[in-house]
Protein backbone atom coordinates (compact mmCIF):
# COMPACT_ATOMS: atom_id res chain seq x y z
CA UNK A 1 0.00 0.00 0.00
CA UNK A 2 2.82 2.38 0.88
CA UNK A 3 4.69 1.29 -2.30
CA UNK A 4 1.66 2.41 -4.34
CA UNK A 5 0.78 5.48 -2.25
CA UNK A 6 4.90 6.32 -3.21
CA UNK A 7 4.18 5.62 -7.08
CA UNK A 8 2.04 7.74 -7.14
CA UNK A 9 3.26 10.27 -5.11
CA UNK A 10 6.76 10.16 -7.72
CA UNK A 11 4.28 10.05 -10.60
CA UNK A 12 2.02 12.91 -9.34
CA UNK A 13 5.56 14.84 -9.00
CA UNK A 14 6.93 14.10 -12.32
CA UNK A 15 4.05 15.51 -13.83
CA UNK A 16 3.74 18.67 -12.23
CA UNK A 17 7.94 18.72 -13.52
CA UNK A 18 7.01 18.33 -16.79
CA UNK A 19 4.10 21.23 -16.24
CA UNK A 20 6.79 23.42 -14.93
CA UNK A 21 9.37 22.23 -17.40
CA UNK A 22 6.91 23.44 -20.47
CA UNK A 23 5.84 26.16 -18.83
CA UNK A 24 9.34 27.85 -18.22
CA UNK A 25 10.67 26.49 -21.92
CA UNK A 26 7.36 28.43 -23.59
CA UNK A 27 8.34 31.42 -21.49
CA UNK A 28 12.14 31.29 -22.63
CA UNK A 29 11.02 30.65 -26.18
CA UNK A 30 8.54 34.11 -25.92
CA UNK A 31 11.67 35.82 -24.97
CA UNK A 32 13.78 34.85 -27.40
CA UNK A 33 11.31 35.85 -30.38
CA UNK A 34 10.62 38.84 -28.23
CA UNK A 35 14.17 39.72 -28.76
CA UNK A 36 14.47 38.50 -32.10
CA UNK A 37 11.82 41.01 -33.25
CA UNK A 38 13.56 43.83 -30.54
CA UNK A 39 16.91 43.18 -32.84
CA UNK A 40 15.19 42.76 -35.98
CA UNK A 41 13.64 46.90 -35.22
CA UNK A 42 16.68 47.93 -33.89
CA UNK A 43 18.53 47.02 -37.37
CA UNK A 44 15.57 48.69 -39.08
CA UNK A 45 15.37 51.85 -36.72
CA UNK A 46 19.30 52.27 -37.06
CA UNK A 47 19.35 52.10 -40.99
CA UNK A 48 16.83 53.94 -41.96
CA UNK A 49 17.58 56.56 -39.40
CA UNK A 50 21.16 56.94 -41.33
CA UNK A 51 19.12 57.01 -44.55
CA UNK A 52 16.94 59.80 -43.43
CA UNK A 53 19.85 61.78 -42.08
CA UNK A 54 21.61 61.01 -45.31
CA UNK A 55 18.64 62.48 -47.56
CA UNK A 56 17.97 65.61 -45.49
CA UNK A 57 21.55 66.46 -46.03
CA UNK A 58 21.07 66.18 -49.51
CA UNK A 59 18.64 67.96 -49.45
CA UNK A 60 20.47 70.81 -48.01
CA UNK A 61 23.44 70.12 -50.94
CA UNK A 62 20.43 70.86 -53.42
CA UNK A 63 19.40 74.21 -52.25
CA UNK A 64 22.91 75.52 -53.53
CA UNK A 65 21.04 75.05 -57.20
CA UNK A 66 19.38 77.92 -56.18
CA UNK A 67 21.59 80.39 -54.15
CA UNK A 68 24.85 80.02 -55.97
CA UNK A 69 24.31 80.89 -59.61
CA UNK A 70 27.67 80.29 -60.97
CA UNK A 71 27.99 76.71 -59.39
CA UNK A 72 30.23 74.00 -60.54
CA UNK A 73 30.51 75.36 -63.95
CA UNK A 74 32.23 72.23 -65.56
CA UNK A 75 28.72 69.76 -64.79
CA UNK A 76 26.87 72.63 -67.02
CA UNK A 77 27.01 69.97 -70.46
CA UNK A 78 23.92 70.82 -72.55
CA UNK A 79 25.41 68.44 -75.41
CA UNK A 80 23.86 65.57 -73.55
CA UNK A 81 20.47 66.74 -73.48
CA UNK A 82 18.01 66.60 -76.84
CA UNK A 83 14.80 68.71 -76.95
CA UNK A 84 11.86 67.42 -78.78
CA UNK A 85 8.43 67.93 -79.06
CA UNK A 86 8.51 70.67 -76.61
CA UNK A 87 10.17 68.17 -73.62
CA UNK A 88 13.52 67.86 -73.23
CA UNK A 89 15.37 64.70 -71.48
CA UNK A 90 18.57 62.78 -72.23
CA UNK A 91 18.45 60.06 -74.47
CA UNK A 92 21.33 58.26 -74.23
CA UNK A 93 22.14 56.09 -71.00
CA UNK A 94 25.98 57.28 -70.18
CA UNK A 95 25.63 55.56 -66.64
CA UNK A 96 24.54 58.36 -65.27
CA UNK A 97 21.02 59.71 -64.19
CA UNK A 98 17.84 59.87 -66.47
CA UNK A 99 16.52 63.44 -66.92
CA UNK A 100 13.24 64.93 -68.05
CA UNK A 101 11.85 67.82 -68.55
CA UNK A 102 7.72 67.94 -69.16
CA UNK A 103 7.77 71.59 -70.88
CA UNK A 104 4.81 72.31 -68.73
CA UNK A 105 6.86 75.45 -68.33
CA UNK A 106 8.37 76.36 -71.44
CA UNK A 107 12.31 75.41 -71.55
CA UNK A 108 14.16 78.63 -71.31
CA UNK A 109 17.63 79.01 -71.70
CA UNK A 110 17.68 79.10 -67.68
CA UNK A 111 16.37 75.62 -67.14
CA UNK A 112 18.91 74.45 -69.79
CA UNK A 113 21.40 75.69 -67.72
CA UNK A 114 19.83 74.64 -64.41
CA UNK A 115 19.51 70.76 -65.72
CA UNK A 116 22.75 70.60 -66.90
CA UNK A 117 24.39 72.45 -63.48
CA UNK A 118 22.40 69.37 -61.70
CA UNK A 119 24.88 67.01 -63.29
CA UNK A 120 26.97 66.99 -60.71
CA UNK A 121 24.19 65.06 -58.69
CA UNK A 122 25.12 61.80 -60.38
CA UNK A 123 28.27 60.82 -58.78
CA UNK A 124 26.13 61.90 -55.30
CA UNK A 125 23.65 59.70 -56.20
CA UNK A 126 25.82 56.73 -57.33
CA UNK A 127 27.55 56.82 -54.20
CA UNK A 128 24.75 56.78 -52.41
CA UNK A 129 23.23 53.65 -53.73
CA UNK A 130 26.52 52.01 -53.01
CA UNK A 131 26.61 52.84 -49.51
CA UNK A 132 23.08 51.96 -48.97
CA UNK A 133 23.21 48.56 -51.14
CA UNK A 134 21.01 46.83 -51.14
CA UNK A 135 18.24 49.17 -49.64
CA UNK A 136 18.35 52.33 -51.70
CA UNK A 137 17.24 50.89 -55.45
CA UNK A 138 16.52 54.88 -56.65
CA UNK A 139 17.22 58.29 -56.66
CA UNK A 140 15.24 61.40 -58.00
CA UNK A 141 15.04 65.13 -57.63
CA UNK A 142 12.58 67.20 -58.48
CA UNK A 143 11.92 70.61 -59.33
CA UNK A 144 8.82 72.28 -59.37
CA UNK A 145 9.14 73.33 -62.83
CA UNK A 146 8.68 69.74 -63.55
CA UNK A 147 11.92 68.89 -63.94
CA UNK A 148 13.30 65.37 -62.65
CA UNK A 149 16.46 63.85 -62.74
CA UNK A 150 16.36 60.07 -61.85
CA UNK A 151 19.24 57.66 -61.02
CA UNK A 152 20.02 54.79 -61.99
CA UNK A 153 19.25 55.61 -65.64
CA UNK A 154 15.31 54.98 -66.81
CA UNK A 155 13.37 55.07 -70.05
CA UNK A 156 11.89 58.31 -69.48
CA UNK A 157 9.74 58.78 -72.30
CA UNK A 158 7.88 55.48 -71.55
CA UNK A 159 7.21 56.48 -68.24
CA UNK A 160 6.22 60.68 -68.38
CA UNK A 161 3.98 62.32 -70.38
CA UNK A 162 5.26 65.59 -72.21
CA UNK A 163 3.27 68.91 -70.36
CA UNK A 164 3.01 66.81 -66.73
CA UNK A 165 2.97 69.46 -64.11
CA UNK A 166 4.98 67.65 -61.44
CA UNK A 167 3.40 70.60 -58.82
CA UNK A 168 0.58 68.65 -58.50
CA UNK A 169 2.26 65.40 -57.33
CA UNK A 170 1.90 64.51 -54.00
CA UNK A 171 5.85 64.48 -53.69
CA UNK A 172 5.85 68.05 -53.62
CA UNK A 173 3.14 68.24 -51.44
CA UNK A 174 5.10 70.77 -48.55
CA UNK A 175 3.88 74.32 -46.92
CA UNK A 176 6.28 77.61 -46.85
CA UNK A 177 9.06 76.81 -44.27
CA UNK A 178 8.67 79.20 -41.15
CA UNK A 179 11.53 80.46 -38.82
CA UNK A 180 13.97 77.67 -37.94
CA UNK A 181 11.63 74.90 -38.64
CA UNK A 182 13.24 71.61 -39.12
CA UNK A 183 12.53 70.30 -43.38
CA UNK A 184 10.46 67.25 -42.42
CA UNK A 185 11.35 64.19 -44.51
CA UNK A 186 8.20 62.26 -45.58
CA UNK A 187 7.95 58.63 -45.65
CA UNK A 188 5.06 57.21 -47.78
CA UNK A 189 5.30 53.89 -45.86
CA UNK A 190 2.33 52.43 -47.61
CA UNK A 191 4.00 49.67 -49.93
CA UNK A 192 2.82 51.99 -53.77
CA UNK A 193 3.82 50.06 -57.16
CA UNK A 194 7.00 52.56 -58.52
CA UNK A 195 6.34 52.25 -62.56
CA UNK A 196 10.01 53.65 -62.34
CA UNK A 197 11.14 50.70 -60.27
CA UNK A 198 7.89 48.43 -62.00
CA UNK A 199 7.50 47.20 -58.37
CA UNK A 200 6.44 47.76 -54.97
CA UNK A 201 8.82 50.50 -53.17
CA UNK A 202 8.27 52.87 -50.08
CA UNK A 203 9.63 56.16 -50.45
CA UNK A 204 11.74 58.93 -48.36
CA UNK A 205 11.45 62.27 -49.50
CA UNK A 206 12.96 65.75 -47.99
CA UNK A 207 12.10 69.45 -49.48
CA UNK A 208 13.88 71.75 -50.98
CA UNK A 209 13.53 74.94 -50.10
CA UNK A 210 14.88 78.68 -51.67
CA UNK A 211 13.85 81.57 -49.68
CA UNK A 212 11.54 79.88 -47.45
CA UNK A 213 9.67 78.74 -50.44
CA UNK A 214 9.19 74.86 -51.60
CA UNK A 215 11.42 74.59 -54.77
CA UNK A 216 11.48 70.74 -55.15
CA UNK A 217 12.19 67.65 -53.40
CA UNK A 218 14.87 64.98 -52.96
CA UNK A 219 13.68 61.39 -52.84
CA UNK A 220 14.81 57.91 -52.40
CA UNK A 221 12.88 54.60 -53.28
CA UNK A 222 13.38 51.71 -51.48
CA UNK A 223 12.07 48.51 -52.95
CA UNK A 224 9.70 46.14 -50.86
CA UNK A 225 12.13 43.08 -52.52
CA UNK A 226 15.42 45.05 -50.54
CA UNK A 227 13.32 45.27 -47.39
CA UNK A 228 12.83 41.49 -47.44
CA UNK A 229 16.22 40.88 -48.38
CA UNK A 230 17.82 42.84 -45.59
CA UNK A 231 16.04 41.96 -42.74
CA UNK A 232 13.62 39.19 -43.19
CA UNK A 233 15.05 35.77 -44.02
CA UNK A 234 15.87 32.45 -41.83
CA UNK A 235 13.98 33.07 -38.80
CA UNK A 236 12.81 36.54 -39.15
CA UNK A 237 11.02 35.61 -43.12
CA UNK A 238 7.36 34.91 -41.01
CA UNK A 239 6.85 38.74 -40.10
CA UNK A 240 4.30 41.65 -40.95
CA UNK A 241 5.94 45.26 -41.33
CA UNK A 242 2.91 47.69 -40.86
CA UNK A 243 3.22 51.67 -40.30
CA UNK A 244 1.07 53.03 -38.05
CA UNK A 245 -2.25 53.19 -39.44
CA UNK A 246 -1.41 49.29 -40.60
CA UNK A 247 -1.10 50.07 -44.14
CA UNK A 248 1.31 46.50 -44.78
CA UNK A 249 5.02 47.41 -45.41
CA UNK A 250 5.91 43.55 -46.22
CA UNK A 251 4.52 40.03 -45.52
CA UNK A 252 4.78 37.01 -47.08
CA UNK A 253 2.79 34.65 -48.94
CA UNK A 254 3.07 32.10 -46.20
CA UNK A 255 1.55 34.77 -43.31
CA UNK A 256 -1.01 35.66 -45.63
CA UNK A 257 -2.38 32.57 -45.83
CA UNK A 258 -2.34 32.22 -42.04
CA UNK A 259 -4.56 35.43 -41.78
CA UNK A 260 -6.45 34.97 -44.67
CA UNK A 261 -4.90 38.21 -46.07
CA UNK A 262 -3.74 39.28 -49.73
CA UNK A 263 0.24 39.11 -49.25
CA UNK A 264 1.61 41.57 -51.31
CA UNK A 265 4.09 40.64 -54.08
CA UNK A 266 6.70 42.63 -56.00
CA UNK A 267 4.66 43.13 -58.79
CA UNK A 268 1.23 43.64 -57.46
CA UNK A 269 -0.13 46.69 -59.61
CA UNK A 270 -1.09 49.94 -57.83
CA UNK A 271 -4.49 49.95 -57.99
CA UNK A 272 -4.48 46.69 -56.39
CA UNK A 273 -2.85 48.43 -53.69
CA UNK A 274 -4.95 51.44 -53.69
CA UNK A 275 -7.95 49.61 -53.74
CA UNK A 276 -7.74 46.35 -52.03
CA UNK A 277 -8.59 46.67 -48.07
CA UNK A 278 -6.75 43.36 -47.45
CA UNK A 279 -3.38 45.43 -47.76
CA UNK A 280 -3.98 47.34 -44.15
CA UNK A 281 -5.05 45.47 -41.44
CA UNK A 282 -6.84 48.39 -40.34
CA UNK A 283 -9.10 48.20 -42.68
CA UNK A 284 -8.82 44.17 -43.38
CA UNK A 285 -12.27 42.18 -44.22
CA UNK A 286 -10.90 39.96 -41.60
CA UNK A 287 -12.57 41.12 -38.14
CA UNK A 288 -10.40 39.68 -35.60
CA UNK A 289 -7.23 41.22 -37.11
CA UNK A 290 -8.97 44.50 -37.53
CA UNK A 291 -9.07 43.84 -33.69
CA UNK A 292 -6.24 42.12 -32.70
CA UNK A 293 -4.03 45.41 -34.94
CA UNK A 294 -6.34 47.92 -32.96
CA UNK A 295 -5.48 46.32 -29.15
CA UNK A 296 -1.29 46.62 -30.24
CA UNK A 297 -1.82 50.46 -31.21
CA UNK A 298 -3.78 51.62 -28.83
CA UNK A 299 -3.20 49.00 -25.81
CA UNK A 300 0.44 48.52 -26.61
CA UNK A 301 -0.08 44.81 -26.72
CA UNK A 302 3.29 43.41 -27.07
CA UNK A 303 2.09 39.15 -26.79
CA UNK A 304 -1.84 38.32 -27.86
CA UNK A 305 -3.08 35.23 -28.31
CA UNK A 306 -6.41 34.20 -30.22
CA UNK A 307 -8.04 31.35 -31.81
CA UNK A 308 -7.60 30.71 -35.98
CA UNK A 309 -9.43 28.02 -37.89
CA UNK A 310 -10.06 25.93 -34.31
CA UNK A 311 -6.03 26.48 -33.74
CA UNK A 312 -4.86 29.06 -30.88
CA UNK A 313 -1.87 31.21 -32.35
CA UNK A 314 0.79 33.76 -30.54
CA UNK A 315 0.70 36.94 -32.05
CA UNK A 316 3.89 39.23 -30.71
CA UNK A 317 4.57 42.70 -31.60
CA UNK A 318 7.50 45.22 -31.50
CA UNK A 319 7.26 49.56 -32.45
CA UNK A 320 9.87 51.00 -33.66
CA UNK A 321 9.05 54.37 -32.17
CA UNK A 322 11.47 56.80 -34.53
CA UNK A 323 9.50 55.11 -37.66
CA UNK A 324 6.06 54.50 -36.05
CA UNK A 325 5.70 51.09 -37.85
CA UNK A 326 5.09 47.69 -36.40
CA UNK A 327 7.13 44.49 -36.31
CA UNK A 328 4.19 41.45 -36.07
CA UNK A 329 5.25 38.10 -35.78
CA UNK A 330 3.00 35.00 -35.50
CA UNK A 331 4.11 31.96 -33.54
CA UNK A 332 2.39 28.93 -35.09
CA UNK A 333 3.30 25.21 -34.32
CA UNK A 334 4.01 23.72 -37.71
Amino acid sequence: MIMKLCNHFYFGFFLILIFFYSCNYQINQLKQELLLLKNTGNAIKKDFSTIIAHNKDLAVYCEHFYTQKNINAIYSDTTKFIIENDILYKPLNDEGSAVFVSGYYPISNEIKKFVSTTNILDAKFKKTITDFAPLISQIYFIDKRSIIRVYPFIEVLTLFESKTNFEKKAVLNYPPIQNNTEKPTQIESASNFSPTLRGCAISLNTPVYNNKQLVGVVGYNITIESIKEKYFHDKMKDIILTDSIGNIIFMNTKMAEILNLSALQKNTAEQDIKTNPQYCLATTKNKEMRTIFMNIIKNKQEVTTFNLNKEEITLISYRIPELNWYLIKILKEE
